[in-house]
């Protein structure tokens, strides 16, 4: 695992946690249209029930460290991971789409499977 100083951990197994991160994600759905002054549209709650289940769903078998939780334009949200020249973004929309960089190295896909989702954090924490 890297070595990670000043950021917060969550374990999945520690509910009071977990219920951050998906109440991090619900207060998307208060957002109103025009809420970033360009007329987009409100987080689409679809999206933001699909984030909720990623994080309900994960194993309890690993550190996470916290996300940061964006709302996006049309309608969709990401969940972000940034440390030490490391970037995991997932967006949640019509379909969940990741991003991860390491340095100069990017690469983007659709993703289909909740041990996807697991297995690009794992791999940002360092255990891949």
């Amino acid at each position: 695992m890297r070595l990670l100083t000043n950021m917060r951990f969550l374990t999945m197994d520690d509910t009071f946690n977990k219920v951050e991160l998906f109440s991090k994600i619900d207060e998307l759905r208060f957002l109103v249209k025009n809420w970033n002054g360009y007329y987009d549209d409100p987080i689409d709650l679809e999206f933001i029930k699909k984030a909720q289940d990623f994080v309900k769903n994960l194993s309890n078998d690993f550190l996470l460290i916290v996300p940061k939780v964006v709302p996006m334009s049309q309608g969709r949200l990401q969940l972000e991971w940034h440390h030490a020249g490391c970037s995991l973004e997932i967006e949640f929309g019509e379909q969940i789409v990741y991003l991860k960089c390491s340095g100069e190295s990017c690469e983007e896909k659709e993703v289909k499977t909740q041990e996807e989702i697991e297995s690009l954090i794992k791999w940002f924490n360092g255990e891949v």
